[in-house]
């Protein structure tokens, strides 16, 4: 065939390309190859129709589109925005969704902004984007990019996070101090349009200090402050960040709207002992209107008499609208109390993980709530004479079974117990509750209990089980129980076991079935 009479054939289309998350670059053309020998075809210009090439009103589309994915409707009770307020439009009070890991590359917007600069280059255009701040104080810290992010929100509420990506337990950063405070200060020009604040480092030393580094100006719309250290490293606040400021009053003026706080023990110290000083002075009592309180790390060598801080701090009249109490590792001294003497507190809901058990004992001796309906209580040594606060539900976490007396415990009359990860859960404590017992006046142990749920608890059987449901179970005959039998105790109406634990036959799981009204068996 003549070469130059041959009819050519129009080279095939281009392969779609899509470069995801890729900065732009140019794609000018590409080489077709021959389609037989001695054919040479002029190389053909690709469409530039791919990621990289979308214009910014189609970015912006779908960047707006996973920021409406990545937004909540409030649902907090403490949030000061919801109950303070309505918005005029009717439109719901709308929060981030709240993620396990703040530091993730796929947070948003960080996930996108950081695939080149021309994505974060559009993205820097609309504020709402940078309502939710990340700045890691694990390196250096860039107050440039520090500066610009803040900028970017505008005028924007802001929700601010200050954070390490990862420690190393018991090897203290030197420099962490000095970068939390660089970035604290690039902070301070912006905290009027803060609703949530939080500090989460190694270090307590590199914590601001609540009273002094944090009232030089007003955070007018603060919901929200955390103040949190994995390690206290003996340091007072005054020690940590000496001569910042001088002025070390707190005035109403200060903290407006704060309704939740997470703070460390030595800040906490610190507040208390200027509350406590300046009682019958005009001063503001930042902690009067929480709602949400979280005390952690606290130990005895920067610490309170516990008649004091119950005395002075927790108890209801001083703090009315509390109804969440948590205390995480912390210890106060256990003074000598004239008994009987209780101290109500108001909370609804009280977690106590990681107390000395002298403390937990004294604690729970001097204490009373008044409408407390759920308690968490892990990783404390609970001694003979703890007394389990009387909430209808209670969760025990990583807790030595074997320390429990059964004097105390049988006497709690709440209808709902979660045991949780505790290898010394046996059959000795399903004993105890099996029967009526003289600890108990002729009631059974835990006599109102209705919901028992097991989870990671391998050294109990199913037969001292399967006796404890037969006996509380016993008036009801052949009859299985039903969700009505609730005002029937001490009948058993809810029972489940997952994770670790004994095996269950075919047999067993009938019993169990015809028993009890909501039955599950889930073990490993």
């Amino acid at each position: 065939m003549d070469v130059n009479s041959a009819t050519l054939l129009p080279p095939p289309a281009p392969p779609l390309i899509l470069h995801t998350f890729t900065c732009p670059r140019p794609l000018l053309s590409t080489p077709t190859p021959p389609f037989s020998k001695g054919i040479l075809v002029t190389p053909r210009t690709i469409s530039t129709s791919t990621v990289d090439f979308l214009p910014p009103e189609l970015l912006l589309l779908i960047f707006d589109s996973i920021f409406n994915e990545e937004q909540v409707e409030c649902d907090s009770p403490a949030c000061a925005t919801c109950i303070s307020s309505l918005r005029p439009d009717g439109q719901p009070h709308m929060v981030w969704r709240a993620v396990g890991n703040l530091a993730s590359k796929n947070l948003f917007p960080y996930s996108f902004a950081n695939v080149c600069k021309r994505w974060r280059d559009v993205m820097s255009t609309v504020p709402k984007f940078w309502t939710r701040l990340v700045f890691l104080v694990d390196s250096e810290s860039d107050l440039g990019s520090v500066n610009e992010q803040l900028s970017w929100s505008r005028d924007l509420s802001l929700d601010v996070t200050v954070m390490r990506n990862s420690y190393t337990p018991g090897e203290q950063d030197e420099l962490e101090r000095r970068r939390v405070r660089e970035v604290t200060g690039a902070l301070m020009p912006h905290v009027a349009r803060c609703i949530v604040l939080s500090f989460n480092v190694q270090c307590s030393s590199s914590l601001p200090c609540m009273r002094r580094d944090l009232n030089l100006t007003k955070f007018a719309s603060l919901n929200g402050l955390v103040l949190s250290a994995a390690e206290e490293d003996g340091l007072t606040p005054f020690q940590s960040w000496p001569g910042l400021n001088d002025c070390y009053s707190i005035t109403d003026n200060h903290f407006p709207l704060l309704t939740t706080l997470s703070i460390d023990g030595p800040n906490f110290v610190d507040l208390c002992t200027h509350i406590i000083s300046s009682e019958g002075h005009k001063c503001f009592n930042p902690l009067r209107q929480l709602g949400r309180l979280t005390i952690s790390n606290l130990t005895s060598l920067n610490t309170l008499p516990l008649n004091i801080v119950l005395e002075k701090i927790l108890r209801d009249v001083h703090m009315p609208s509390l109804f969440y109490l948590r205390l995480d590792n912390v210890f106060f001294t256990p003074t000598e109390f004239r008994l009987p003497h209780a101290y109500r507190l108001s909370p609804t809901h009280l977690e106590l993980d990681n107390l000395d058990g002298t403390f937990a004992e004294k604690f729970s001796e001097v204490v009373e709530f008044e409408a407390l309906e759920y308690t968490y209580i892990a990783k404390t040594q609970l001694t003979d004479t703890f007394r389990v606060p009387h909430s209808w539900s209670v969760a025990l976490e990583n807790l030595d079974f074997d320390a429990f007396s059964p004097h105390p415990f049988v006497a709690w009359r709440g209808g709902t117990l979660d045991i949780i990860n505790c290898s010394d859960f046996t059959d000795k404590f399903l004993k105890l509750i099996s029967s009526p017992t003289f600890f108990n006046w002729g009631e059974f142990g835990c006599p109102n209990l209705q919901e028992l749920h097991i989870v990671d608890c391998p050294n109990f059987t199913v037969e001292a089980l399967k006796t404890m449901i037969a006996n509380r179970n016993e008036s009801l005959g052949d009859h299985q129980a039903v969700v009505e039998d609730d005002d029937n105790p001490p009948v058993i109406i809810e029972l489940h076991v997952i994770g670790r634990g004994p095996a269950l036959s075919m047999e067993d799981r009938l019993w169990f079935q015809k028993k009890v009204a909501l039955f599950q068996w889930d073990t490993e």
